[in-house]
């Protein structure tokens, strides 16, 4: 399959493998681009509320069948039953049964309306049920556009990670890393642990489970003791304090700082003006390789299992508005008082100078590698320094620390195993900060969170823990670079400035894993596989179950199986609601009655509707303009008053003149005429009307159609 070209990261279009999701089965998932994308969501969104019709015409259906009876009922019934029959979609049932019970509120007949009611509940289950899953359809592909941490400007682009944190255990009451003699506090320092990083779940590079790497990185800082580490010397131009916590090449000091004199000579003249002043940090690193270490430290600052860094903070120039007792930001109790000169007339102002020309930092890094093969932590190196973890952990890739140092240079690995660990550690080997230190050396004091409360050199008040904050931020800036160079890895633009620092990784191995990045777009979509062939198959199922529910009871019904059910599941259809009613007022000659489409006679005037009573419409018979009446219905005839108590007496609208052949309704009017005899008291009928299967009334041929059903009471004179 091809690849994107609307990202600068050539992605991968079609089928492929997604392990977060699971196996092979579960985790097959399709790419497409965001226009493909979209309308697969349209779709399966229109094909998921397709299935909810579908699915309550199932219901609905079975409904109708478990409720129907022969008896005579009541008017809920048979209105309950038309609803159900003629109303397609659960909204509309919902809507319209919802009516049908509160029509029908009244106490005597609310257990008439229980089934009723079950079928609301039901319609509206359903409809709830598939809007979720409509919702659901609509972000299967979505974007991240977020950033991971609160860094600056230089790392955005974090909404490419497949996780958007990389997590992170702060424990800010650490014990001291080195001698405690050493260390400004016993407690109270920062230790900041990762646990074990999945390359898979934490840096999206795909792989099963048993084919991955872990990685532990772990952070422990505390701020330094000078006293008895700090020598005070004499240079021609200034006096500086020497720092011996150890020896650089050739030197007998670690590190010099300029004195506070110097430093704030500006500050301390008479025409002071704060400038865009900043602090300065240096950097010095201590590794278990002398060839890259810029000093050997003192016993007080060795550890045999950790790599070690120190940073010498000096103010700089740098003014506090208030004193502060942070332990690497600490402040002269002393305030400096300098007039000031204001619309208000003369007045003095207070700043406060840092207590030392420099304060020294001290943290050890640890790395730990695992190979996944190994069930638990049997296949992790030992924690410690990096060179010390990397060739711990190569006896577990089937390879050693020599093979591994020369497969960096190649950018080759002859086994699977090297070129997983290989990928994952190149970027350790690249012109990128492998630990906080190249976090500072790049930025320098702007990576501090200090620099929030920092305008002109003037420095804002600050907590008396911001050297474990300013920490912190280091930290969260160094995991997202390394993110980005585990991205960078497997792609690069040619025109990256840090081109000359990547590998280009040839064997076949390596490129699989290349090819293996995972990473978030807007301009892409990814679908599961399953999800899709799930969805789209039970609602095929629920679809051929829908439509096959009428052909089948229908053949069963000629062979004589619950005729009654299927009848009035029938009948109860619109079309043939109106060929029952046409038919009671003997209006044309029907035909496939018992189908679901009555057919009637060719150019044969069914009843049209009479709106005398606009509260009260009814159908009435239509009569012909030009046809005369009855003999029985003359004026003349007067035979016609003494046949019967009531008679029907036609009453005929106002002509109309428009057309010859037009017609116009007939109303029937129920008139009592006056007799001679003197009433008699008789059995009246009160009639329910039901639907008729047996006798003449409903052949095979014509269909079902109204009865009455009689039962006898009596009236008084």
């Amino acid at each position: 399959m091809s690849t994107g070209s609307s990202d600068q990261y050539p992605v991968y279009l079609g089928f492929w493998t997604n392990w977060s999701r699971g196996g092979s089965v579960m985790g097959a998932t399709l790419t497409l681009t965001r226009q493909d994308s979209d309308l697969l969501v349209a779709f399966t969104a229109f094909f998921i509320a397709f299935i909810a019709t579908r699915t309550w015409s199932i219901f609905r259906f079975a409904f109708h069948r478990h409720f129907s009876t022969s008896a005579p009922q009541t008017s809920a019934y048979h209105q309950r039953q038309a609803v159900l029959r003629n109303s397609s979609s659960p909204e509309n049932s919902f809507a319209q049964l919802f009516q049908l019970l509160w029509a029908s509120r009244s106490t005597k007949r609310r257990t008439r309306m229980v089934p009723a009611a079950v079928a609301a509940t039901t319609a509206a289950l359903l409809l709830i049920s598939f809007t979720i899953a409509g919702s659901f359809s609509s972000r299967i592909s979505s974007a991240v556009g977020d950033e991971c941490y609160s860094q600056p400007k230089e790392m955005a682009g974090c909404s490419r990670f497949t996780m958007r944190r990389l997590p992170t255990t702060v424990d800010f009451n650490a014990t001291c890393p080195f001698a405690e003699e050493i260390c400004r506090k016993e407690s109270s320092n920062i230790l900041l642990d990762t646990g074990f990083l999945d390359t898979h779940e934490h840096f999206g590079l795909n792989a099963p489970p048993d084919k991955r790497v872990l990685l532990r990185k772990t952070l422990n800082c505390a701020p330094l003791k000078t006293k008895g580490y700090t020598k005070e010397k004499t240079l021609d131009f200034d006096n500086v304090t020497s720092y011996e916590y150890g020896n650089l090449p050739g030197l007998d000091f670690l590190f010099r700082a300029n004195s506070l004199q110097y430093q704030y000579q500006r500050v301390l003249s008479e025409d002071l003006t704060l400038s865009q002043t900043n602090y300065e940090i240096n950097v010095l690193n201590r590794t278990l390789d002398p060839s890259n270490s810029d000093f050997l430290p003192i016993k007080a600052l060795f550890r045999e299992d950790a790599d070690a860094c120190l940073y010498f903070l000096s103010g700089n120039g740098v003014v506090y508005g208030s004193p502060t007792s942070d332990e690497w930001c600490q402040t002269s109790p002393n305030p400096i008082t300098d007039p000031t000169f204001g619309t208000e007339g003369p007045g003095t102002h207070q700043y406060y100078l840092p207590a030392e020309p420099a304060i020294p930092l001290g943290c050890i890094d640890q790395f730990q590698l695992c190979n996944t093969e190994f069930p638990g932590s049997s296949g992790c190196g030992p924690l410690g320094g990096l060179s010390d973890a990397l060739a711990g952990a190569t006896p577990f890739f089937n390879t050693t620390f020599s093979e591994f140092l020369a497969a960096v240079e190649s950018g080759s690995a002859h086994t699977e195993r090297l070129a997983r660990l290989l990928y994952f550690a190149t970027h350790f080997f690249a012109k990128l900060p492998a630990s906080t230190m190249g976090v500072l050396n790049q930025l320098g004091p702007t990576a501090l969170v200090s620099q929030r409360s920092l305008a002109g050199g003037y420095q804002g008040l600050l907590p008396s823990n911001q050297w474990q904050l300013d920490v912190n931020h280091i930290w969260d800036i160094y995991l997202a670079v390394q993110r980005a160079a585990h991205l960078d890895t497997a792609f690069h633009t040619a025109a990256d400035s840090r081109q000359s620092s990547w590998q280009n990784f040839t064997s076949p191995a390596l490129q699989k894993l290349c090819n293996s990045q995972k990473i978030r777009s807007t301009a892409y979509g990814s679908f599961s596989v399953f999800g899709l062939v799930f969805t789209f198959s039970i609602g095929l199922l629920i679809i051929l179950t829908s439509y096959l529910l009428e052909p089948v009871p229908k053949c069963l019904y000629r062979k004589g199986y619950k005729q009654y059910a299927h009848l009035e599941w029938t009948t109860n259809g619109t079309l043939q609601l109106q060929r029952l009613v046409q038919e009671e007022l003997n209006l044309a000659t029907w035909s496939r009655c018992a189908e679901d489409i009555p057919v009637a006679g060719e150019d044969e005037l069914l009843g049209c509707l009479n709106i005398t009573d606009l509260e009260h419409p009814t159908l009435c018979a239509p009569k012909k303009e030009n046809d005369q009446l009855p003999q029985a219905e003359r004026p003349d005839d007067t035979s016609s008053t003494t046949a019967a108590t009531d008679t029907a007496h036609a009453t005929i609208p106002a002509e109309n003149t428009s057309d010859p052949g037009s017609f116009t309704c007939e109303s029937i009017h129920s008139t009592e005429i006056q007799s001679n005899e003197p009433p008699q008291s008789q059995p009246t009928d009160i009639s329910t009307e039901r639907l008729t299967t047996e006798g003449p009334e409903a052949s095979m041929d014509h269909g079902p159609r109204f009865n009455k059903a009689k039962t006898k009471t009596l009236t008084f004179p």
